[in-house]
């Protein structure tokens, strides 16, 4: 894990391609807070191709919703080139 603060500077990481999976907030809610300029979604503002899927289950869907959230990996992989 990291401690100390980190420090991106290489812009091209805003033109890669990425999928949100929404569990704990409707993507509605983060793109309303991405628009308003929410820092807890800053770096998600600055990225220039992001999809939403949602996905309500709460943090670990990994535990309550396995199937839904591997389905929703393999679909954002099979949309990207």
């Amino acid at each position: 894990m990291a401690r100390d603060q980190q420090r991106l500077h290489d812009e091209r990481r805003y033109d890669v391609p990425a999928t949100v999976i929404a569990c704990e907030f409707p993507s509605s809610m983060l793109i309303e807070m991405v628009a308003a300029g929410h820092p807890y979604v800053a770096e998600l503002g600055s990225v220039r191709d992001v999809d939403y899927v949602d996905l309500p289950t709460g943090h670990w869907p990994q535990f309550t919703k396995p199937a839904e959230l591997g389905a929703a990996i393999l679909a954002a992989v099979e949309r990207r080139p």
